[in-house]
């Protein structure tokens, strides 16, 4: 569902696609939660990279609330991958993917000031 608002954005269009895109990035989330906690921390980072391009394109919608929030669901996955509920080679992609997207949002920290709003 999250690639589904690359169907409706465009940086251009009217502020109806705008809300369009931020729909179906909400319906992923919801959807993310529903799904089995072996399965949660890969989507989770896959949305909050998601968030990361619409926020860099300063889409109205992808605010830092939903970034906060993200790395809050990331944090607790990953606790729970810890306990065990999430096989070693899924948790360690993730983690990877998690550790580059963190080194991305630093980048992005030292060069624009609105990307220091965002708590790693």
């Amino acid at each position: 569902a999250a690639l589904c608002s690359h169907l409706f954005w465009k940086k251009v269009l009217s502020e109806q696609y705008h809300k369009k895109v931020l729909d179906c990035m909400l319906r992923s989330m919801k959807i993310s939660d529903n799904c089995a906690a072996s399965q949660q921390l890969a989507l989770y980072v896959e949305l909050l990279n998601q968030f990361l391009y619409y926020y860099a394109a300063q889409t109205p919608g992808a605010t830092v609330k939903y970034i906060a929030s993200l790395i809050d669901l990331i944090s607790a996955s990953m606790r729970n991958a810890d306990d065990g509920e999430v096989d070693a080679a899924s948790k360690e992609e993730s983690k990877a993917y998690f550790k580059l997207t963190r080194r991305y949002i630093i980048a992005k920290q030292q060069v624009d000031d609105r990307w220091t709003e965002i708590v790693i």
